[in-house]
Parts: C-alpha cells; sequence; structure tokens
C-alpha cells in the first residue's frame, strides 16, 4: 500500500472523532438551510462559503414556509355528470430539512401549530415505510381496487344512488357503503353520525333531527328527510345536497348489479363493500345479497366484530361469504387473532396504518387488505396538520398507498386516483425503427437542484474531516503528513468546482 493511500487510514479512535465532528455538522447545517428557497442559485450562497481553515459554513437566515395551492387532476371532460369545483384548500410547502429524499436521519418534521394544539408533522411516506426496498415475500406488485369511500362524495352527496353510480362512471372497481335495519325493518344506506351510542345519527346531517338517529324512523318518513347542505362532511355542492335522498340498500344493489357474462373477458364484476351498522343488520342484509344473486360483488364488513361472527355461524362457506375485519386507528397488535377469532377473509385498516411490513404481515397469514380513508372534513384535517409530503387526496397520497402494497383502497376522490391506475397498464405503442425518438431529458426542479448541492457539500466537508482527522493522528512520518496535507489542499471545495446542474 502507497504511502499516500496509508494517509486515509486513521486510527478508530481518530475515524470516531471525524464520524462525530461530521455528524454534528451536517445536522448543523440543515439548521442553517433557508426554510423556503425559490432557486437552487440562491441556495449556494448560504451553503458554499467555506473557510480554508474551517469546516462549517457561514449561517443563512431562516425564511418563512411559503404556501401553494393544492393541485387537483381533473377527470374526463367527456363525462356526462359534473364534477365539484376544484378546492380552494391550501397545503404548507415543505421545507429543504423536512424532505425524505435525502434518505438521512438527520431529517425531522416541524412542529406547526394548530386548532388542536402543537402537532408535529411527518411524512406519511416514512409511516407508511414506502421509501425502501420491498419486502422479498408477499409484498403485492399489481393495481390496488380503487373503491369509492360512499361514492363519488365530492360530485354527489354521500351514499347516495348518484354518487354511486357517479363512482362507477369513473372507473372505480366498487364502492363502500353503510346499511342501517330502521324502524319499518327497511334496509337503508346511510352514514350519519359515527358514535357507538348513536349509530346513524342525525342531528348534524339533516334539518330538524337533533337527537335522532336514523333507525328510529320509517321509510316513509326517511323519504322526507332534507340533508344541510352547510354540514361540513358534505364535500360536494350544496344545490346537489339539498336534493340528496337516502336511498333503500336493495335500489343501490340494482344500480350496481353486473351480469357475469356481459362482463368483458377478465374483467371482475364491480365490487361492493357493505359496512355493518346499527341492531339487526346481519341476516337481512345477507338474505338480500343472496335473493338478489350478488354474493360476487359484495364483501360484509364492520368493526363491531361480533357481527362477522355472527354472520359466520351463520353462513360458514367464508369462499362465498366474504367478510373484512375493520379496524380504527393505531392498529392494536393482535389484529391477526382478532379477525381470525370472528372469522374474516379480509382486514380493513385505516390508511395511515398500511405499512408496507404490516401489510406483508397480513398477506402472509392469507388475509385480504383494504384501506380506508377518513371522511373529507378528516382527511382535510389529516393532510394539512399530521402530514408533511402530500396534499388533501391528490396524487402523492394515493402514490404512498399504491406503494404499501395493500390490496383495496377506500377513497374520495375517485377522479384523482383512477387516471393513477395507468402506471400499471403495459405500453401500448411503440417507436418506428425509421423514425427515431427524440430524446428527452428530464426536467429538474429547483427543490431537486438545492437538494442536491446539500448533499455534495456534505459529502466534501465529510471528506475533509476525516483527512483532517487522519492528518492530525498519524504522527512520525513527515511524508505521510505531506501527503495528506496535499490531498486535503487539493480536496478543498473551490466556488467554481460546486454548481447547481
Amino acid at each position: 500500500m502507497s504511502s499516500a493511500k496509508s494517509a486515509f487510514i486513521a486510527p478508530a479512535s481518530a475515524a470516531a472523532a471525524a464520524a462525530a465532528s461530521t455528524t454534528s455538522f451536517s445536522a448543523a447545517l440543515f439548521s442553517t438551510v433557508p426554510a423556503a428557497v425559490a432557486t437552487a442559485d440562491e441556495l449556494l450562497p448560504a451553503l458554499v462559503q467555506v473557510d480554508s481553515d474551517s469546516s462549517s459554513p457561514c449561517t443563512s437566515s431562516s425564511s418563512s414556509i411559503a404556501s401553494q395551492p393544492e393541485s387537483l387532476v381533473a377527470s374526463s371532460s367527456s363525462s356526462l355528470l359534473p364534477l365539484s369545483p376544484p378546492s380552494t384548500t391550501t397545503e404548507t410547502a415543505v421545507s429543504i430539512q423536512n424532505l425524505d429524499l435525502l434518505n438521512t436521519d438527520l431529517v425531522t418534521a416541524v412542529p406547526e401549530e394548530t386548532a388542536h394544539g402543537v402537532v408535529e408533522k411527518k411524512s406519511l411516506r416514512d409511516t407508511l415505510g414506502v421509501d425502501g426496498p420491498p419486502p422479498l415475500k408477499g409484498y403485492r406488485t399489481e393495481r390496488p381496487l380503487i373503491l369509492g369511500h360512499r361514492g363519488a362524495p365530492y360530485d354527489y352527496l354521500e351514499c347516495t344512488r348518484e354518487a354511486f353510480l357517479r363512482a362507477k362512471e369513473l372507473g372505480c372497481d366498487g364502492i363502500e357503503l353503510d346499511v342501517f335495519v330502521v324502524k319499518d325493518g327497511s334496509l337503508v344506506v346511510f352514514h350519519g353520525g359515527d358514535s357507538a351510542e348513536f349509530p346513524g345519527d342525525m342531528t348534524l346531517h339533516c334539518h330538524d333531527r337533533k337527537d335522532q338517529t336514523i333507525i328510529d324512523l320509517t321509510m316513509e318518513e326517511i323519504r322526507e328527510l332534507r340533508f344541510i347542505p352547510e354540514h361540513k362532511e358534505f364535500a360536494c355542492p350544496k344545490e346537489i345536497i339539498e336534493r340528496g335522498q337516502v336511498p333503500l340498500l336493495s335500489e343501490v344493489l340494482e344500480d350496481l348489479r353486473d351480469d357475469p357474462a356481459a362482463l368483458p373477458n377478465g374483467k371482475k364484476p364491480f365490487q361492493i363493500r357493505i359496512e355493518l351498522k346499527g341492531p339487526g343488520t346481519v341476516k337481512p342484509t345477507v338474505e338480500l345479497a343472496e335473493a338478489m344473486d350478488m354474493l360476487d360483488q359484495v364483501c360484509f364488513s364492520s368493526f363491531q366484530h361480533e357481527k362477522l361472527r355472527e354472520l359466520r355461524d351463520f353462513r360458514p362457506d367464508a369462499s362465498r361469504y366474504r367478510t373484512g375485519a375493520l379496524f380504527f386507528g393505531d392498529l392494536v397488535s393482535d389484529h391477526l387473532e382478532k379477525a381470525r377469532d370472528c372469522g374474516a377473509t379480509e382486514i380493513h385498516i385505516r390508511y395511515d396504518d398500511c405499512n408496507r411490513e404490516t401489510i406483508q404481515r397480513i398477506h402472509n397469514a392469507g388475509f385480504g387488505t383494504l384501506a380506508w380513508l377518513r371522511g373529507p372534513i378528516f382527511m382535510t384535517a389529516d393532510t394539512q396538520e399530521r402530514f408533511l409530503d402530500v396534499g388533501n387526496e391528490d396524487e402523492r397520497c394515493y402514490q404512498a398507498l399504491f406503494d404499501s402494497g395493500v390490496q383495496q383502497i377506500c377513497l374520495n376522490k375517485p377522479h384523482i386516483a383512477v387516471p393513477m391506475l395507468q402506471q400499471y397498464e403495459s405500453p401500448a405503442i411503440t417507436s418506428s425503427p425509421s423514425v427515431p425518438e427524440e430524446e428527452t431529458i428530464p426536467s429538474v426542479t429547483e427543490q431537486e437542484k438545492a437538494i442536491s448541492i446539500v448533499a455534495a457539500v456534505i459529502n466534501m466537508l465529510q471528506d475533509q474531516t476525516e483527512l483532517n482527522a487522519a492528518a492530525t493522528s498519524l504522527t512520525g512520518s513527515s511524508m505521510v503528513q505531506q501527503s495528506a496535507s496535499s490531498l486535503t489542499d487539493s480536496r478543498q471545495p473551490q466556488g467554481a468546482r460546486v454548481s447547481a446542474y
């Protein structure tokens, strides 16, 4: 080994000190990066001001975090039914030190003051564990099924026939709905308030129905209900809310029934996830699906696992009678045991619990998976207050869930999610060899430029720190010291050598 190379070999203690120094410096470096940078050129003066005798850059004052409007993906203009106007919800831009793109432990979230106090924002992708390599077993790569949560709630009033038909028109693979048995024995589709004490509470949803639940009414009375347009959980236009009516489950099933013989080869029938709510819903709901010969289209689910246990005792054939055990957020550790205990065939968990390892473990245990997203008002709050790298059910949010490997995603904005499924299709057009394609150079955003500069500066300064530690730790050889000195001089970062590409 040459003496020049020997200069890089430092004792363990010196190497440890150098590593500690570099880590400390890197943390300091990130703390000096401006919170919002207009261009990569503006970032350079804040970072590349390195004195030849020091490995610490000059600090830069922080600027305020900017805001940018959420970008929504419009659905096909050929649609016969109108889409709701673009949301005016804004999302907070992410500062450089909050980005997880550098794949470093130094990246941390910035606490934000919200209506509920100080909440530390985090990355949804980190939460789902989707930035690393996929697991070797149990990880699904085929596209997920897209289910409209209560239909297409941004276009039509949730849980109405129009909302479900709209979801099907937009290209969803299925929908999710809630069912109650009401006073006269009718099975109706309604969500309402979601408390265990008052399932189907109408207080905030319907005019003149304070402290009443849907199960207290007959179907004739239900037809007369008028919804409150100002209720914040309703996401569609007010004039549509005012026309909304609660449907019978039989009406919805009839609207969405598929004839297997008429389906294109290989296409699965439209799926309907029926959440069993309120007392006495299990037997009549199952019997209706049987009478309409729609067992291949339905899956019965509930947060009340005793309902699924009742269903499995009533209909033990799990291959025909599919059931989903629903779990609230902060998934319990014994979810697999609970799902087995009630005879479920699928496990349905909240979107932010769909960690890739969790999904893999569920699949390996033989269960199907579904990610459910909260209603519009709660998803708006989540994406504004809890997560720093996604907007309100935008493409980034859905892509994180796609990458988790979950099989089904029950969401509120199918007009954004469905077009994203094209990424799973094979290219249908190939270029002609006689007409060479013009080379396309991927565009580089200013944010990516800034990140690249940060990483480059850290690497150079880390090299310099290691060399200084090695040179000072090795004694007794003037040749080694001279070699280390010359190498250090040659590695000094120069302004001309660091540039934004």
